[in-house]
């Protein structure tokens, strides 16, 4: 199944995007991989991450 990755690194000015197969890019601060057989459109990765920003707001930082 393929894949998309974003990377995202400590200065947050680049985003590096690579399409894989079984293999992952240089790790930044944040990495969010869809997979783009399970991702039918682009609003459900969206309400994806909008769960994950959620989840990091209202729990504890750093977490365990």
């Amino acid at each position: 199944m393929a894949t998309r990755q974003y990377n995202i690194g400590k200065d947050e000015t680049k985003i590096d995007v690579a399409e894989i197969v079984g293999g992952s890019i240089t790790s930044g601060v944040l990495e969010i991989t869809v997979d783009l057989a399970v991702a039918d459109n682009r609003r459900q990765v969206l309400e994806a991450i909008h769960q994950i920003e959620k989840h990091i707001m209202e729990g504890d930082w750093p977490p365990a």
